[in-house]
């Protein structure tokens, strides 16, 4: 890579709205993609598990049939009307065939807990990350703030260094270590602009809201 985008220097990297964390968890229950789809497996679960349980229950079949024609026993005899009618009830019940069908119960019974525990724990997880991002992003806010504030301090101090090397009264070692804290502090100012798009983006993607309007919001903060 030969050419890489900077971000623009006015970009107001603001803390995410809307501003009740309860109202991110919300969302991120109802849209965040890995929840939806572990959700999707314990219903497959659970109907793999139904379908198990209905192996050990009885059948009913009802059937019924109607004949109607000609009969006759010999060739030279005049056939003869006849009519059969035959309908009933034809009930199967399961036997245990060597423990087969209460293993393959039990097994899908299980495989529904397992599923359960998964999207319970799915849960946890995204709320408890949603939740951290979104302290995070707020923190990231307000160190953006604090990192701008490192920039004029290490630039007055560099001025007024610079201002006493030609003076006399500094070195030229102490010009190069406030020129060091300067780049320090714009280093970690740049690193912090970054971190608030990192962790604002991963928010709304737990949030389940990251869309192509974010992409769009992105490529508007970069320059050229």
């Amino acid at each position: 890579i030969s050419d890489v985008a900077a971000l623009k220097g006015s970009v107001d990297m603001n803390r995410p709205e809307p501003a009740d964390p309860n109202a991110w968890v919300t969302s991120g229950m109802d849209k965040f993609p890995g929840l939806r789809m572990v959700d999707s497996q314990l219903e497959a679960a659970r109907l793999q598990r139904n379908a198990a349980r209905a192996a050990h229950l009885p059948t009913v079949e009802v059937f019924a049939n109607y004949e109607d024609g000609d009969q006759a026993t010999t060739i030279t005899e005049d056939p003869a009307s006849a009519t059969r009618t035959a309908y009933g009830i034809k009930v199967s019940v399961p036997l245990l065939a060597g423990g087969s069908l209460y293993a393959q119960t039990k097994q899908a019974a299980l495989n529904y807990a397992a599923a359960d525990y998964l999207l319970e724990n799915e849960r946890r997880t995204v709320r408890q990350n949603i939740r951290t991002l979104y302290l995070q992003v707020q923190n990231d806010v307000l160190n953006i703030k604090a990192r701008q504030q490192s920039i004029r301090s290490a630039r007055s101090a560099l001025d007024a260094t610079q201002t006493g090397y030609k003076v006399g009264t500094r070195n030229i070692v102490e010009v190069l270590d406030a020129q060091q804290q300067l780049y320090g502090a714009e280093r970690d100012y740049a690193n912090a602009r970054y971190d608030y798009i990192i962790n604002l983006l991963t928010l709304k993607y737990y949030a389940g809201t990251l869309n192509e309007g974010d992409i769009n919001m992105l490529n508007g903060w970069l320059q050229g």
